[in-house]
């Protein structure tokens, strides 16, 4: 995903299907019946009250002074809104492939959804939506503030897993004899250590980690967003 200079949010069909899986199915709770755009925290996220994705861009030519000195009234109106899981679901059947891509932004008093070319950014086809379904939300309201900054990884145990084994655990839950199983995860004391999963009363899952240079990575990492911290 990319965040352009007018606060447009661009994303790939894979990139919006991963975020809707997460969104909530029932219209009766249009908070969070589709995926958010968040243009002052620049990502885009989706829950249902049980989980919760967060897709930060790889790119974004947004500055916080772009936020807060613009004097479009367009981009001062809506910092957040949220697309309706009907009208993302549109933008996927409309966008055919690996050469197309998706385009939001918010224009006045709605939100604008587009079919885009990705090599020239020419517009194929536009989704209509409508006040109901896309709709400004406060920015510090939205989510709590573990999900904008995540936990800090150099103080957590990191693992790391192949995340299609996670999948899985579904088909072994619904495999269980009980009506409504729990999964519990006992957390790996290190990053060498193994995921352990209980799965209802019979079932017990263990995920081995990666062989790679795990540690090394995340060390890495908590360097980059310490001294991204200390520019910002």
């Amino acid at each position: 995903m990319k965040i352009d200079k007018a606060g447009t949010f661009v994303l790939t069909k894979a990139e919006l299907k991963a975020l809707l899986a997460h969104a909530c199915n029932d219209f009766t709770r249009p908070h969070a019946y589709g995926v958010t755009f968040n243009v002052a925290k620049g990502h885009a996220f989706a829950t249902d009250g049980h989980r919760l994705a967060v897709l930060r861009p790889s790119v974004s030519d947004v500055t916080v002074s772009d936020v807060a000195d613009r004097d479009n009234a367009e981009w001062d109106a809506a910092p957040a809104f949220i697309v309706s899981r009907t009208d993302c679901e549109q933008a996927l059947r409309a966008c055919s492939g690996k050469k197309h891509v998706i385009a939001v932004s918010w224009r006045a008093t709605n939100a604008l959804v587009e079919i885009r070319d990705k090599a020239s950014s020419a517009v194929l086809a536009a989704v209509p939506s409508t006040a109901v379904d896309a709709f400004v939300i406060p920015i510090d309201g939205a989510l709590p503030s573990y999900a904008y900054e995540g936990p800090e990884w150099s103080a957590c145990p990191c693992v790391g897993v192949d995340a299609r084994y996670l999948a899985d655990l579904a088909l072994v839950q619904a495999a269980c004899v009980e009506k409504n199983p729990w999964t519990d995860m006992i957390a790996p004391p290190d990053h060498l250590s193994a995921f352990d999963f209980r799965v209802g009363e019979f079932w017990r899952v263990v995920l081995m980690p990666l062989r790679s240079d795990r540690a090394e990575r995340v060390a890495k990492l908590a360097r980059e967003r310490g001294d991204a911290r200390r520019v910002a």
